[in-house]
């Protein structure tokens, strides 16, 4: 009988241990604004900058990092006058939820595409914020190819420029050479050539010029989209501003997207730089008048793939591409 209540005892003892640890853990959980705000604000170092991007007000980010900070037990961030820095803690999980994020959104997109029936077309990514007119004129060229509806454009940006067409997310995907790298084990090709366009407001004082030269942007600010890996795409205009020095131009690298970097342009902020595949012809973009820049050299824009991954539809393309000499 007393073996048989201590049994009932601890029994007792364990599941109301359980029951307390369950409570106590719930409120624990982390969710996905949370991370996404996280990853955001440990980037960019500045919760200003952060809730610009977010789209949020700065004291939604910072009530929401100090939640998770809080949930968790441990501080992520430094905070001083200039910003946020990282905690030697906060670095290391800032690298890991960076990595598993990355596999949460591939794994996410290619569920999509079996949800949507998509799977029985070729998926087509761009490695960098891409205009919406380099996209037409890139589709133009495609769809002299393939048929409209055997492609899914992918618009999901990533912080690996590669890793969309590595993942297996996209068949093909669309960058520029500074980005591929040959110990990947992936494939490439010319498809087109670029060239640099200035986009400003039309009250900009440049505004009617037929066309400018690296020396008319002396004192300007120029808008770049994607800080991250806008000095590998612009490196000509990066040299150029670094040989300059105080007497170049000035670079504004908070725009993420180019709907934020269009938003820049539009209040007067600055020079949006973009590609077009067109030397002679820079079509307007919504409230932005574009001017091309005739002294920075273009830059090819490639197709890359692997070629284990390639469906039919990606070997059609290619080989269409190859086929087009005037591409």
């Amino acid at each position: 009988m007393e073996i048989q209540t201590s049994s009932l005892l601890l029994k007792s003892s364990i599941t109301s241990a359980m029951i307390g640890y369950n409570k106590a853990e719930r409120g624990k959980k982390l969710n996905s604004q949370q991370i996404k705000i996280f990853l955001c604000l440990a980037a960019c170092k500045n919760f200003s900058v952060a809730a610009e991007q977010l789209y949020l007000s700065q004291s939604v980010v910072s009530y929401h990092v100090r939640k998770l900070e809080k949930e968790i037990g441990f501080s992520l961030f430094d905070r001083n006058t200039h910003g946020v820095e990282l905690t030697p803690a906060g670095l290391s999980f800032y690298k890991s939820m960076s990595h598993i994020a990355m596999q949460y959104q591939d794994a996410l997109d290619k569920a999509k595409k079996i949800a949507s029936g998509s799977q029985n077309k070729l998926n087509i990514c761009f490695g960098t914020p891409t205009s919406p007119t380099m996209i037409g004129q890139i589709m133009n060229q495609i769809c002299s190819i393939l048929p409209l509806d055997e492609i899914e454009l992918s618009k999901q940006s990533y912080e690996n420029v590669l890793q969309p067409v590595l993942s297996g997310v996209a068949d093909i995907l669309f960058t520029y050479p500074p980005f591929f790298r040959k110990n990947l084990g992936l494939q490439q090709i010319d498809f087109c050539k670029t060239w640099v366009s200035c986009m400003m407001c039309p009250q900009h004082p440049l505004a009617n010029r037929p066309k400018m030269s690296f020396a008319d942007l002396e004192g300007q600010t120029l808008i770049l989209v994607d800080s991250k890996n806008a000095h590998i795409e612009h490196k000509e205009i990066y040299r150029r501003i670094r040989q300059n020095g105080k007497n170049g131009p000035k670079l504004e690298t908070t725009p993420k997207t180019f709907e934020q970097a269009q938003g820049f342009a539009i209040s007067g902020r600055g020079i949006m730089l973009v590609r077009t595949m067109d030397c002679e012809y820079h079509p307007n973009i919504d409230g932005l008048v574009s001017i091309p820049l005739t002294d920075v050299k273009p830059m090819p824009l490639i197709a890359v793939w692997r070629e284990e991954n390639l469906c039919a539809l990606g070997r059609k393309l290619i080989k269409g591409i190859k086929e087009k000499s005037d591409f």
